[in-house]
């Protein structure tokens, strides 16, 4: 086995780096892939490979450090050069993938598509291997990334089957992709999925008919579509099933607030969507949803904090006044014990790996939000959940409207965008607005939000202040409300 050069650089020599991994495949590498459905022949032709594991300080005669305990799959251009090595953990480290250049625009088997005028547009690599092992025209975008308006081009002339994963998410996505491919391709068909398997790699791993079926697939979907135009509903009810049985088997179930009564309202805690969180200015808003990250951060849920009028210092002191039960005034001051502080910030530290406090300026546009998102998607593999305080101060790119839109055309266009945002990962999205119900007779937080929560106060002693969680619409659940109070002293919601 060769070992690598002692100048050896892996982002400008990935195809010796992809050399190197591919003869050091290793039995743990052959058993998992074995698993995936893939054979050995298919991982030599793509140069799967694994990393092998040095102790001690990591020698770049040997390792990378970067792949050690996945396989690797290199990522080749359509010219067959190698842009990208793309790693799978073989266990549930995280991120399940990761790419070693971030390189976004890659395309799994894009080499390929100059031989054919038919291709089969997967979710993933194992998807994509599992046909093309079956000489079955096949690519997938990266799973570390997604598709996008960069990759259509790849597309052009070419009659597109998409099969994604078997569920809403997949769904929603082959709608969002046959719209960016419809000024391309010749001819764009959504392939179904039988009940009860997720992708085509579990097709092939666990179906012994599995390339009857899936010729079966692609004749039915050429059936149920009309030249490039949507199938009919009934083309999509296996996955419709698909997806209620995931949620029946989570009935009620969410990510809980911390907050039980609230939680109750919301059947049983956030789903993925828009929730809009109003009040009357300086109603707590902004300490509502730091506590809500915080929470979700404790779950091992990734969360990003969009703040446009609070310092990440601000926002940092909020939540370790809230472990030390002290004003955050006293922490915000440096009026705060030190060592108390200290200890706190240690505890702190290990659910702060989830979060994210980004400082944005009134220059930040949508599309430097959703860069930020993506950007962090691609470290973590999986879609954070996104808060956003307030949601006024989201401004469009074209300048133009900036001047023109008038305050509430602003609002209702940046709650249509983060309510795009929700459908599109599949997260939870969170934002601050005013309430607007007294100066607008529309109010367009309640119009376009999934659900909306409205922080209403009623009593206010030397210590606490008291209140309701009125939940004036709720898409998963049913409307009412909830007491609830915060502490004035630590600015924490309770139930």
């Amino acid at each position: 086995m060769s070992s690598l050069p002692e100048a050896f650089s892996f982002r400008e020599q990935l195809e010796e780096l992809a050399v190197f991994f591919a003869e050091h495949l290793d039995e743990n590498s052959i058993a998992y892939l074995k698993k995936r459905g893939i054979v050995e022949a298919a991982a030599k032709q793509f140069n799967i490979g694994s990393e092998p594991n040095v102790i001690g300080f990591v020698s770049s005669r040997l390792s990378t450090g970067m792949m050690v305990g996945r396989v690797t799959i290199p990522i080749r251009n359509q010219d067959g050069k190698v842009v990208d090595i793309v790693g799978r953990a073989m266990d549930d480290r995280l991120p399940k993938y990761k790419s070693l250049t971030n390189y976004s625009a890659a395309l799994f088997g894009a080499q390929h598509l100059k031989d054919t005028d038919t291709v089969v547009l997967t979710g993933g690599l194992f998807d994509a291997l599992s046909l093309i092992q079956q000489e079955i025209p096949a690519v997938a975008v990266p799973d570390c990334f997604q598709f996008t308006d960069n990759h259509a081009p790849y597309f052009a002339n070419k009659q597109v089957f998409i099969c994604l994963s078997n569920d809403e998410a997949g769904r929603r996505e082959t709608v969002r992709i046959a719209q960016l491919l419809k000024p391309l391709a010749t001819h764009i068909f959504a392939v179904g999925l039988p009940p009860g398997v997720k992708d085509v790699n579990d097709l092939f791993a666990h179906k012994e008919n599995a390339f009857a079926i899936f010729q079966t697939l692609l004749q039915q979907a050429v059936q149920s579509s009309l030249s490039t135009g949507q199938p009919a509903d009934s083309h999509y009810f296996d996955a419709f099933m698909e997806e209620f049985g995931k949620r029946k088997r989570h009935m009620n179930t969410g990510l809980t607030t911390g907050l039980d009564a609230l939680d109750q309202l919301l059947n049983g805690g956030l789903h993925a969507g828009l929730y809009v969180v109003s009040s009357r200015l300086e109603g707590g808003k902004t300490a509502f949803l730091r506590q809500l990250g915080d929470q979700l951060a404790t779950q091992d849920v990734p969360v990003i904090y969009f703040s446009y009028d609070t310092s990440a210092y601000h926002l940092w002191s909020m939540s370790i006044a809230q472990i030390l039960n002290l004003s955050m005034h006293e922490v915000l001051t440096g009026q705060a014990e030190e060592e108390q502080v200290k200890k706190a910030s240690d505890t702190y530290k290990h659910l702060a790996n989830n979060l994210w406090t980004v400082e944005l300026t009134p220059e930040t546009t949508i599309s430097d939000v959703v860069a930020m998102i993506e950007q962090t998607m691609h470290k973590i593999d999986r879609a954070p959940c996104v808060i956003l305080d307030p949601i006024e101060r989201l401004y469009p790119d074209d300048s133009e409207a900036k001047i023109t839109l008038t305050r509430l055309q602003r609002l209702e266009w940046a709650l249509y965008q983060m309510h795009h945002i929700a459908r599109q990962l599949g997260t939870a999205v969170l934002t601050a607005a005013y309430d607007n119900r007294m100066d607008e007779a529309f109010d367009p937080t309640v119009a376009v939000a999934d659900v909306h929560i409205f922080l209403t106060w009623e009593e206010e002693t030397q210590t606490v202040r008291s209140g309701r969680f009125v939940v004036r619409k709720n898409l998963f659940g049913e409307e009412g409300s909830c007491g609830m109070q915060i502490d004035k002293r630590s600015l924490r919601y309770s139930t």
